[in-house]
This record gives structure tokens, C-alpha cells and sequence, in this order.
């Protein structure tokens, strides 16, 4: 309540308020505002002593012109009997404080030097760890957006705020273990975040973070040379591999090779990590499994089986023996590969060896 009313008061000020859609934001907090003092229980035993005040700021245009005495007396007589919702989350509103922290930081100017956006990355990041979850797909451009550098650079309030209406109901969906650090202290609406020194450190590399860099460097330059290479299955070179090593370093200058290997790899753990973020080529799959689906023989469900395979190779790059006789290869049978071929040995034994074939990593 306290820090939505004194954002209030900063966008009131040059140069906030030449500014169409920041207004627009100022009154949504005083309608918010004005809405809560409105809804207080009048013949509440707390709230009776302050019915003057209340029948005042019964007046939504009272709102639009406080004077700074008149917000401390608010603060001071209200803010306290403003109830928290209690069906709420508690993470969802210690999320609200959080991000309106973030947006005070910013409008103070003080949004760089501080780490509390380190927390918002690193929850957000935990969301894009859970992007399957239909929740969560829904809002997927607002989770890439907080955990995106560039955003961070020069975000603006009305930004923040929609990285707070987005994102406050998932928060739940962060499994506790990954929220302790985030928060050392909360008191609804009143108490001041405090960020935990040994979260969000400048110190060593965010291992999350660099591989979400990295994957996304990888996505972007698909039509690279070797990863095009990678992705057709094609045989490689040493030369192919230290030049992928290299190229795949220049996404972030910061990192060194020794910390590119423990969080990536080397040599073929590299191309393996490349094959996981970009798939393969679907075409190069098809053709692959080319026999397989020219089969006359094959029943319908058994070529939709080989096609879910093709789908897998095409999204994750790489296929375990395993994996067949696991979600998603049981939904035909729930044996997989066996009872889908009804224990033809000569086929699941072909299709095997193609899983290998095609797992392999050809260098030299």
C-alpha cells in the first residue's frame, strides 16, 4: 500500500508526468488505492477512529491531489488496516513487493547499482526452466523478457509492472528450495525486502543464466557453418570442433575457456550440448528413416510411432534406446517399442541400430 501510494507521488513529477502511459499507470494505483481505503469495514473497532479520514478519501478525486502530508497522515492511519488478500499466494504478493521495489529503484536511479533484479532474473529463469507447463507457455515472452540483459538495461515502470501482473500468479510453480534465498524478510505490504548477500553475488558465473545465453546465441545462428553441420549430422573435423569451441565463446567475452568447459563441455560433449538446443534436421531425420516409412507392411500406428521419433530427434537432437518404452513412446502401447511392433525382433532390431547410427557423432 505504502509503496504504491509514494509511486504515486514520483509520477506525479517531471518528467513522469508528460508522459501519456505512465499517467495512465498513476491512476490504475490511485483506483487501486481509493478502492481499498473504500473497502475497509467501517464499523471495524480499528478502523472507527479513522472515519474521517476514511469518509474523506471516500472521494476518488481526493486522490489526484494529495499533498505530502496528507500521504504520511494516509500511511500512518491506514496503511495498517489495509487487509491482505489471504486466498492469495503469499509468494505472489511477496512478488508484488518485490517488483514495486524494482520499479521505485528505477525511478530512483538506483535500479543498476542494486541487486534486486538479480532476483527477478533467477525467478524467471526458474519459470523458463518449467516453459511446458501450459501456464506458463502463455506467458513465455514476458519470462524471456525478464530474464533478457537487454531489458534490464533500461527498463521502464509500466514494464516492470507488466513482468508483476504476468508472473505473479506462477510463483507457485517454483519449487520452495529455489525461493529460499529470494526473500529474508516480508511483511505484506509494509516490510522491506532484503536480498540475501549470498544470492545474486557479482562474484562467479550464473550457470543458468549463461546456458539460457548460449542456447539462445545457438537458436540465432542455426545457419552457422558447423552447426548447420551438426544439425544435418554430417561428419566433422578437429578443425570443425575447435572452431565451434570458439564461435560458441564469442556469445559471451566474459566467459573464459576454462569456465565454458565446466559448463558446457569439450569436444564432443560440445557438439552434444549444440544437438540438444538445435534438434536435427528434420529432413535429415525423414530421410534417415526413410525404409522404415516406405514399409508397405507397417501398420498405421506403428508409422506413427516411427514419426513421433522423427518429432524427437527434431526437437532434442538425440534419442535414447530408453526412451522408447517411456512418455511420450507409450501412448500408443504401453510397453513401447515392443508392444507397438508386437515383438518383431527383426524390426525393433533395425530401428534400434538406426537409433545408434543416428546418435553417433561422426568426427575425423
Amino acid at each position: 500500500f505504502e509503496k504504491r501510494l509514494l509511486l504515486t507521488a514520483k509520477l506525479k513529477n517531471e518528467p513522469y508526468n508528460r508522459d501519456e502511459e505512465l499517467q495512465q499507470y498513476r491512476t490504475n494505483l490511485l483506483d487501486l488505492l481509493h478502492q481499498q481505503v473504500s473497502n475497509l469495514e467501517r464499523q471495524s473497532v480499528q478502523v472507527r477512529p479513522k472515519l474521517k479520514l476514511v469518509d474523506k478519501l471516500s472521494e476518488r478525486a481526493v486522490w489526484d491531489h494529495l499533498q505530502p502530508q496528507e500521504r504520511k497522515e494516509i500511511v500512518r492511519e491506514l496503511a495498517e488496516l489495509i487487509p491482505a488478500n489471504i486466498d492469495e499466494d503469499e509468494m505472489s504478493r511477496r512478488f508484488d513487493l518485490l517488483m514495486l521495489t524494482l520499479q521505485h529503484e528505477e525511478m530512483d536511479g538506483v535500479l543498476q547499482q542494486k541487486k534486486t533484479k538479480e532476483v527477478v532474473i533467477e525467478l524467471a529463469e526458474h519459470l523458463y526452466s518449467k516453459k511446458h507447463i501450459p501456464a506458463i507457455k502463455k506467458v513465455l515472452p514476458t519470462v524471456e523478457k525478464a530474464i533478457s540483459e537487454e531489458f534490464w538495461t533500461s527498463p521502464k515502470v509500466t514494464n516492470l509492472e507488466e513482468i508483476r501482473q504476468q508472473l505473479r500468479d506462477l510463483m507457485h510453480l517454483i519449487e520452495r528450495k529455489s525461493r529460499a534465498p529470494v526473500y529474508t524478510d516480508f511483511e505484506d505490504e509494509f516490510g522491506e525486502i532484503e536480498i540475501d548477500d549470498s544470492f545474486a553475488s557479482d562474484s562467479g558465473v550464473n550457470k543458468d543464466r549463461y546456458l539460457r545465453k548460449i542456447r539462445k546465441f545457438i537458436e540465432e545462428h542455426s545457419n552457422h557453418l558447423i552447426i548447420e553441420k551438426i544439425r544435418k549430422a554430417k561428419p566433422l573435423t578437429d578443425k570443425d570442433l575447435e572452431t565451434l569451441e570458439q564461435f560458441l565463446l564469442e556469445s559471451d567475452p566474459s566467459i573464459s575457456p576454462e569456465e565454458f568447459h565446466e559448463l558446457v563441455g569439450e569436444n564432443l560433449r560440445v557438439v552434444e550440448f549444440v544437438r540438444e538446443v538445435s534438434g536435427l534436421d528434420r529432413e535429415t531425420v525423414v530421410k534417415e528413416f526413410g525404409q522404415f516409412l516406405q514399409n508397405n507392411q507397417l501398420s498405421s500406428n506403428q508409422i506413427q510411432f516411427i514419426e513421433q521419433m522423427i518429432e524427437f530427434y527434431t526437437e532434442k537432437g538425440h534419442l535414447d534406446v530408453a526412451n522408447l518404452y517411456e512418455p511420450p513412446f507409450d501412448f500408443i502401447d504401453e510397453d513401447g517399442l515392443d508392444g507397438v511392433f508386437d515383438n518383431n525382433a527383426k524390426v525393433i532390431d533395425l530401428l534400434v541400430e538406426k537409433v545408434r547410427t543416428l546418435n553417433e557423432i561422426k568426427v575425423g
